[in-house]
């Protein structure tokens, strides 16, 4: 009997334990990112959603890097947005969303009486995680098959603490003692493919 109600108990939690997990696994969620020219008409149509509070930047840029239509998007679930583009000349244009993750880019070409959203362009490029532990800063590369020149900046006041360029793969997570330096505000930056991320830190 007590063997019996020792593998009940058994069965018990493990059956508790793959409910629980797979719960977790239900909540997970991708967000979702569609960028669709609307018909008959010079518009397009921006629609967000699942985007879990994090803050979210859109923006609508022309070929020489200049913002046609800012967005910043702070704690919400969704966002929808209609842009009338009809007084764009006519050419490429681009979308970039970005997040604390990743950032999605979509170009988009503005011809004399339809918008086409270029899906075959379409990019997401993730970004690399950040990490502050104690007095040491680390970072890793979102997966990726080849290895990636990086510079590593440390900055204080705007001004270049420390700095150093690796070739590393996103299996490797590097890590940096900083115990050498004085308690301040600083701020690490890691440039990648010309794109740079940045975390704020403080060291006590």
């Amino acid at each position: 009997m007590k063997n019996l109600k020792k593998n009940l108990s058994i069965a018990l939690i493990f059956a508790l334990l793959f409910a629980a997990t797979k719960f977790s696994f239900a909540q997970e969620v991708t967000p979702i990112v569609r960028i669709e020219s609307a018909p008959s008409s010079m518009d397009v149509n921006v629609y967000l959603a699942n985007l879990l509070d994090q803050n979210t930047q859109v923006y609508l840029k022309n070929e020489k890097g200049q913002n046609i239509f800012a967005e910043n998007i702070y704690k919400k679930a969704a966002f929808a947005k209609r842009l009338d583009l009809k007084r764009l000349d006519e050419g490429k244009y681009t979308f970039y969303v970005i997040r604390e993750t990743e950032e999605i880019v979509q170009p988009i070409l503005v011809k004399k009486n339809e918008i086409e959203v270029l899906q075959n362009e379409r990019m997401v490029i993730k970004s690399p995680t950040l990490e502050v532990n104690g007095k040491a800063v680390a970072f890793q590369l979102a997966p990726t098959a080849l290895a990636k020149k990086v510079i590593v900046t440390i900055l204080r006041d705007g001004q270049i603490i420390y700095e150093t360029k690796e070739v590393v793969t996103s299996a490797v997570k590097k890590q940096y003692n900083l115990s050498s330096l004085e308690p301040d505000n600083y701020v690490l930056q890691i440039s990648v493919d010309g794109k740079s991320y940045y975390k704020n830190f403080d060291l006590y």
